[in-house]
């Protein structure tokens, strides 16, 4: 990543559907993944997405000192800057948040998110079924993500196991693993 890059990004595409969503998010200042913070503006800073100039105007304005996550101060400190100084940096609505990181309102029609993180959990069975449709690959992260007997506090290990790709038997493995 070059020190003066205008966006700071770790994701990379060549994906056309990727790209437009990338471009999409290019519009922003600052998007991240769902919070409840801020009533969900700008979002977690684990996963996001953030203009490198905002980020120094932000530091230059208001120095971080530490106290708050630097997520919360970013978003906190962008929105006060457009308040206070009349500046003009976009915050990521609930909405766009969503669309970037997140898997509650996942459907096929608005395609799958920008990044997706930790087991979902929370997720009910059907939708992490279409989650897992339109994201495949994180099987790969998580092969027994599909099912919540493989992740809860007291997994159930032989309701897990027929899940799992590489514990069948290998006549059984459609595709392989």
């Amino acid at each position: 990543m070059c020190s003066n890059a205008r966006r700071l990004s770790f994701l990379d595409s060549t994906d056309p559907a990727t790209s437009s969503a990338m471009n999409f998010f290019n519009t922003l200042d600052y998007v991240g993944s769902p919070w409840r913070m801020l009533w969900g503006r700008g979002g977690e800073g684990d996963f996001s997405y953030r203009n490198r100039t905002a980020m120094l105007h932000a530091i230059q304005y208001k120095p971080h000192d530490g106290s708050t996550r630097d997520d919360l101060y970013f978003v906190q400190t962008l929105l006060e800057m457009n308040y206070k100084l009349g500046t003009s940096y976009r915050i990521a609505t609930k909405e766009q948040t969503e669309h970037f990181g997140g898997t509650s309102n996942f459907t096929e029609e608005s395609g799958p998110p920008i990044v997706a993180s930790g087991t979902l959990s929370q997720l009910e069975h059907g939708v992490r079924e279409t989650v897992l449709a339109l994201c495949p690959e994180l099987k790969l992260i998580f092969p027994v993500l599909h099912n919540p007997s493989c992740f809860v506090a007291t997994p159930n290990g032989e309701e897990c196991a027929k899940y799992v790709c590489a514990l069948r038997d290998p006549n059984d493995r459609k595709g392989g693993c």
